[in-house]
């Protein structure tokens, strides 16, 4: 297969995978867990994202570009290529399941209220099997051009919110106890969890080391994002009051005013969250139905592009409302990031074993 990702495409989409998510709900969890410290719960995740991340790499570097599904094959063969590949593609479906039940009913409440989320959620498919019909190069190219806008973009959201900032509201400074933020704050690692998905890119990758560097630095940047934007929100509403907000960046959006004439930063904010979703949903779309192709040894993943969205769709919305979601479904959040990080190593670590053993 030709190697056709440079690092700057990989890191721009993994960037996109993992910050899109701190757009939309996440730092409201945070909060609800460690008040106004949750931007210290965002430093020790960071933490151990890199050092997990550290030691898949270390591992990945006596065995090269070979995805998971590729390791399973040759621990088990195909039986255990099948099994890793499924529950890989279970694990993607997850991550893109809440995007795609949450994003249409935020859309219907802030931009079209009177439009039926029938008609939003039917035009929003339609996007993304768009997108994702695409294919991998072109998603990367968009990825690679578009973060730098919404990079501006976001800096100068954060720089406008300044004024708006408290600092009295930090405190205390360990917000709800060190219990909170550092034994159930681990469950914060999910905001890295998208990290997976470079487990699939190695085939496209054209070295390792790019692979890696961008790996090392989409966590970087996205932890820095993630730390500032926790601070922002919690110097900004007071803790417990920040707790009920149920997206925290468009509330903090509709506190900026920019003069007499302009006084809607929210739409700058809504139309690059938009954008970052849709590339966020097309990507994942086209991850999950590759992986099925390459499991199941078809020959190409269009024709699952539609029944893969619409069986994804179907069941987020049997899901309940979004904050029944959230309440109902927490224990999402720690399957996606146990795999994410345990599952790679795993499988590297007998990989190794299996390899001394025949040498």
């Amino acid at each position: 297969m030709d190697k056709i990702l440079n690092k700057r495409q990989i890191r721009s989409i993994l960037i996109n995978l993992i910050c899109v998510k701190l757009l939309f709900m996440y730092p409201r969890g945070l909060t609800q867990n460690s008040g106004s410290a949750a931007w210290i719960q965002v430093i020790y995740v960071s933490l151990i994202a890199l050092i997990l991340f550290s030691v898949s790499m270390k591992l990945y570097e006596k065995i090269g570009l070979k995805s998971v599904l590729a390791l399973g094959e040759e621990l088990g063969g195909k039986p255990l290529k099948i099994i890793v590949g499924v529950f890989s593609a279970w694990i993607f479906s997850l991550c893109i399941a809440t995007t795609v039940r949450s994003f249409p009913e935020v859309i219907k409440m802030v931009l079209l209220p009177v439009t039926p989320i029938e008609i939003i959620l039917l035009v929003f498919g339609a996007a993304i099997v768009i997108g994702s019909r695409c294919g991998l190069v072109s998603l990367a190219k968009i990825h690679e051009i578009f973060l730098p806008v919404a990079a501006v973009i976001v800096l100068l959201f954060l720089g406008f919110l300044l004024p708006e900032i408290n600092l009295d509201y930090i405190f205390p400074i360990l917000g709800t106890g060190e219990k909170n933020i550092f034994l159930s704050g681990i469950n914060a690692l999910d905001i890295f969890g998208d990290i997976f998905a470079l487990n699939f890119l190695f085939s496209y990758c054209k070295s390792f080391e790019d692979a890696k560097a961008a790996g090392y630095q989409a966590i970087l940047v996205s932890s820095a994002f993630a730390i500032v934007s926790s601070f922002l929100f919690a110097a900004t509403y007071a803790y417990p009051v920040s707790e009920n907000f149920l997206f925290p960046f468009y509330q903090m959006a509709r506190l900026i005013q920019i003069g007499e004439f302009f006084q809607r930063m929210e739409a700058f904010f809504e139309f690059m969250w938009s954008i970052s979703i849709l590339l966020y949903s097309s990507f994942y779309l086209y991850l999950i139905c590759n992986i099925l192709r390459e499991t199941f040894f078809l020959q190409y993943h269009e024709p699952l592009l539609i029944p893969v969205l619409s069986i994804i769709m179907s069941v987020s919305f049997l899901a309940g409302d979004m904050r029944e979601m959230l309440s109902n479904y927490s224990w999402v959040g720690d399957v996606i990031y146990m795999t994410a990080f345990f599952l790679p190593i795993l499988l590297e670590l007998c990989y190794l074993k299996k390899r001394g053993e025949s040498d």
